[in-house]
Parts: C-alpha cells; structure tokens; sequence
C-alpha cells in the first residue's frame, strides 16, 4: 500500500483524527501478520514536523531524501543504517536541446 503525501490530510482533517486513523491501520496491519502487508508512506518532514514525528514512531524504516531525490539517510527503528553508493543524478537539459523540443512540440 502507498499512501502518498500524508500531509495533504490535514487540509480537511485534524491531526488528532489522523493519528486515530493511523493507530488503527497499524492495528490492521500487524493482524495482517503472517502474510504480511507492506505500506509505503511519503511526506515532507518539514512541513508537518509533528505529524512526522508520529509517523516515524510507528514506522520500522525510514529513508530521508534529498531534494534531488537521492537518499540521504536511512534508520531501522531509530537505528542508522548505510546509505547506499549514490548514483549520478541524470544530466539535465541544455538550453539548446530544450528549445528544440519545444520548438518540435509547438509545430505538431
């Protein structure tokens, strides 16, 4: 399960109502166990510290990336852990190759 962007739940939500959902989903999910269910969650840190926070206390691993999306950091359990070799961002447009997609996107 991904659940993408867990601070957009505060728009219409309250955190103490996110944090009664989230406390019963971990309860779905470890009943879940033996087979098993895997949950997948991204937000900023920065942007909702508390509810990070509580997230995080419910969380096994968290991968921190940065804002070239590479990983900064990883933790187990407020353990860290090795971050991977990092691999090289891909090179970016240049001007002249942008323009000519662009100029190709205008004539169709």
């Amino acid at each position: 399960m991904v659940i993408d962007n867990v601070s957009t739940l505060l728009t219409y939500n309250t955190i103490d109502s996110i944090k009664r959902f989230f406390d019963k989903y971990s309860q779905v999910v470890r009943a879940a166990r033996p087979v098993g269910l895997q949950t997948l969650i991204a937000m900023d840190r920065d942007q909702h510290p508390d509810l990070f926070k509580f997230i995080a206390g419910l969380s096994r691993k968290s991968i921190e990336l940065g804002p070239d999306m590479l990983v900064k950091n990883i933790s187990a359990a407020d353990m860290p852990m090795p971050v991977p070799p990092q691999a090289t961002p891909a090179p970016s447009i240049s001007s002249n190759a942008e323009q000519g997609i662009l100029r190709d996107k205008e004539v169709m």
